[in-house]
Parts: structure tokens; sequence; C-alpha cells
């Protein structure tokens, strides 16, 4: 495969055959340029600042750990405290409805925009009755080598029974200087008994207002940040269920 690398295109012209290149892992992802205006960026932004980010030192996917600013819960962070995530699910959800995304919501644009290019209804992921975070904002200056699978995060949970892919989406609000792209690497990490051939890294490019989606399965990184601004992002996942797509974060 030498022809690894990501689909650059509008959010109008996010569509099905897109998507199927990415299913037949010919593509690692897609990144829709200028998906929101920089005025609606603009508005999120000083929504953030008003709110204000958490920074807390915490685990990382290498096994290390890292400082990172996070505004609303994951449930990565909260996996051994189910019930202090979804407490927090419901002190922040209004909080992103009110206050962040007031005069525009990317997540749920960028949900319609994936219900018409996978063809499938699309929905916000529950557990138990009661529904997770779609989205969650993030400084995040670096990462290391990982990947994101939620039945080998958290298997114990029920969303994860019948979950047939994953994909992270980003939507870049700031950007450092220098650094802060992400690489992507072509193997899909749930496949341990095949590697590919040719080792590949898809950089991704991207520029305030563009989001960029891709199959989390495949191992990636964030490369370090450098010089002046941060890499705020509104950030999360979805995933193949049952022939619906399932959003949480």
């Amino acid at each position: 495969m030498k022809n690894w690398q990501m689909i650059t295109c509008s959010p109008a012209e996010f569509c099905p055959s897109m998507v199927r290149k990415i299913l037949k892992g010919k593509s690692p992802g897609v990144r829709l340029k200028e998906f929101i205006s920089p005025g609606a960026a603009e508005g999120i932004l000083r929504g953030i600042h008003e709110v204000g980010l958490e920074y807390y030192v915490g685990a990382d996917k290498a096994g290390g750990e890292a400082r990172k600013g996070k505004l609303g819960p994951n449930f990565f962070r909260f996996k051994d405290q189910p019930a202090e995530y979804f407490a927090r699910v419901e002190h922040f959800r209004p909080i992103f409805r009110e206050e962040i995304f007031r005069d525009c919501d990317p997540a749920q644009l960028f949900r319609e925009a994936c219900a018409k290019a996978f063809e499938m209804p699309a929905q916000t992921a529950t557990e138990g009755g009661k529904e997770f975070m779609v989205a969650t904002v993030r400084d995040l200056p670096a990462a290391p080598v990982h990947f994101d699978w939620l039945p080998s995060d958290c298997p114990k949970l029920e969303l994860t029974q019948r979950l047939t892919e994953q994909f992270a989406w980003n939507l870049f609000l700031e950007l450092p200087e220098n650094g802060g792209y992400t690489l992507i690497h072509n193997h899909d990490a749930r496949d341990t008994t095949v590697f590919p051939k040719d080792s590949l890294w898809a950089g991704v490019a991207h520029s305030r207002c563009d989001l960029t989606v891709f199959r989390s399965t495949y191992r990636h990184l964030v490369i370090p940040s450098e010089g002046s601004g941060s890499r705020i992002t509104v950030s999360g996942f979805f995933g193949i269920r049952e022939n619906n797509l399932v959003f949480w974060v």
C-alpha cells in the first residue's frame, strides 16, 4: 500500500464512497476542510474560556502520565468510576448546550454529516439507560503511540457488545505555532496476526476549523506542540453497532 493518506474534501463532499474506502483499509480517514466558519470557532472558544478548562495529570494510553486540559468528561478517565462519569455528563451537558455550543453545535452537525456519509442512523450511545457525553474539549499538546478501541479499553461496558468499528474525530479550534499534528499508521491494532509489509504513516495536515475523522483502531500519535498557541479541539468517538452509528466520549 503506497498511497496511504487522508482524503481531503469539503463537508458537502463527504460521501459513502469515501466511507467505503476507509472501511476497506485504503485510507485512514477524512479531513473535512473548514467544517465550521472562523466566526463559529471564535464563538466556541469564547464559551470555553468563559467556563474554563480543567488541567490535570492523568494516565495516557501508553501507560505513562501526561498533563491534559479537558472540559467535559470522557469515559476512559472515569472507567473505574462510571457513576462519577455519568454524574459529570449530567452536569456538563447543559453547559455545552447553553454556553459552549450556544450558537453552533459542531457535534450535532458532524453527526448529521456521518449519518449521510455512512448511510446509517446516528444516535447517542447509552449504558444502562444513561446517555454518554458525545463531545469533549481538549488541550492536548502531544500523545504517544496508541490506539483506541472501546472493547479493549472498557470490556465490561454493554456498549462494547456488537461494536464492530470505532472512529475518532477532532475539530481544530486553535493550533500551536509548530507540531501538534497527527500521524496514523497503516496497521489496525486489533489484528495481532498480520502486520503490513510496508510500514506507512499518514501525516494529518489540518488547519483551524478543519475536522478530521479516522479509524481509531489504527496506531496513531500526536507530534508534540512547540512555540506559542495551544492545540484545542472538540473531540469524540463514534462506532458502528448493529448498523447504527453510536457517538460517545
